[in-house]
């Protein structure tokens, strides 16, 4: 009969800013809580026996997917142990918790087989998935206890929507250095400018989910510690009169900066999942309009 394997709780490090111009101030913040976009710990059973003539060939365990990460696109019956060769079979699996272990949708997670290898679901980002793409971790061992690590990517709806967009694109994932720089940028056009209590602008706020061991810097000031910050001097232009529709741009740029490898001995997964409010069409107050972005780079010994 197979065991059962249960993902320890995730530390996770929530950092809130908000940039607004005209509108008054709002507080920095920064909380730690787990994200609305994480569907919890998975509980993956390790299946039965499993010896398949292709894989006994005596050598080291070892994959044969090539240059990770392995892409999962519509994962309706993959299997991991169909791509891993060697060792002793029979092959167990389950997902890595460790530092940096990325993000597995919750489409993925809700799926109906219940072996740690095959995965099934994502069809279409779940109800709570934010467009962009995904990491995680598969870690296959053999009988011998031998085991290896399987980075696995899954490509959601492109983070283009309306008047927002994330340059670089979210897919493919980038593959980087352990602890090496990586800059993206949020670009969102025709905010309003609305009435606030300092007066009169486009308003514009960010919140930044990343996990350990990752931590953003107080209310992501690049002026304070942290792996990641995002500062916002002169990052909104205003034009027009005000109030009106369409008057205002911002342009948000999110550092993260070299830092000390996330796993210095296996691949990790660095997020950036970015929440962001702003005002919309119609002059409608701060935060009518909403953009979420979930962004995943792999760190690759």
């Amino acid at each position: 009969m197979g065991a059962t394997i249960s993902r320890p709780e995730r530390a996770f490090a929530l950092a809130a800013v908000a940039c607004i111009l005209g509108c008054g101030g709002t507080p920095n913040s920064v909380a730690n809580d787990a994200a609305p976009d994480d569907a919890g710990p998975i509980d993956a059973a390790l299946p039965d026996a499993r010896v398949d003539a292709d894989v006994t060939d005596g050598g080291p365990l070892r994959s044969t997917l090539g240059e990770p990460p392995y892409v999962i696109g519509n994962p309706a019956g993959t299997d991991i142990r169909d791509s891993v060769v060697g060792g002793e079979p029979p092959y167990e699996c389950a997902v890595y918790a460790g530092p940096a272990p990325g993000t597995v949708p919750i489409g993925i997670q809700g799926a109906t087989e219940t072996s740690g290898c095959v995965f099934n679901g994502g069809v279409d980002v779940a109800a709570g998935d934010a467009p962009g793409a995904y990491g995680f971790i598969v870690i296959v061992t053999d009988r011998a206890g031998a085991s290896i690590d399987i980075p696995i990517a899954y490509e959601g709806p492109g983070c283009t929507a309306g008047n927002a967009t994330v340059e670089p694109a979210t897919w493919p994932v980038p593959v980087n250095p352990p602890g090496s720089a990586f800059d993206l940028s949020l670009e969102v056009t025709e905010l309003d400018g609305v009435e606030g209590p300092g007066g009169c602008g486009p308003c514009f706020d960010l919140s930044l989910l990343t996990r350990r061991p990752l931590v953003a810097s107080t209310g992501l000031r690049c002026d304070a510690e942290g792996d990641l910050c995002s500062d916002c001097e002169d990052c909104i232009t205003s034009v027009g009169e005000c109030p009106g529709p369409n008057i205002g741009t911002v342009l948000r740029t999110v550092d993260l900066r070299d830092h000390a490898p996330l796993r210095p001995d296996g691949p990790g997964w660095a997020t950036l999942s970015l929440d962001a409010s702003y005002s919309g069409a119609n002059a409608d107050p701060c935060g009518t309009e909403r953009f979420r972005c979930h962004f995943e780079v792999l760190e690759l010994p």
